[in-house]
């Protein structure tokens, strides 16, 4: 298991893909973070980049595992893909 120190390299990498259009790299770190921690902020990044990557049901298949009180970014995020799926 990943120490929070050594999260926030992995963390950064996403986020620096997601900010240079790097969707695919930015999902396959995602999903290895999400994988190795499995809490809701890693689930949130990884619903992100899927967003960002127009995989748009598997995005709101993830977000559905949450509770809807637990995480406020995750709602919104969940929110606006069932917008985009005209749900």
């Amino acid at each position: 298991m990943l120490i929070h120190s050594q999260r926030e390299p992995v963390r950064a990498a996403i986020l620096y893909s997601l900010e240079h259009y790097c969707h695919e790299s930015a999902v396959f770190l995602a999903e290895r973070l999400y994988d190795e921690v499995g809490d809701v902020e890693s689930l949130y990044l990884l619903a992100t980049c899927l967003y960002h990557s127009r995989r748009l049901q598997q995005a709101r298949h993830l977000l559905s595992k949450l509770r809807p009180s637990c995480h406020a970014p995750s709602n919104l995020l969940h929110a606006t893909i069932c917008l985009d799926l005209d749900e």
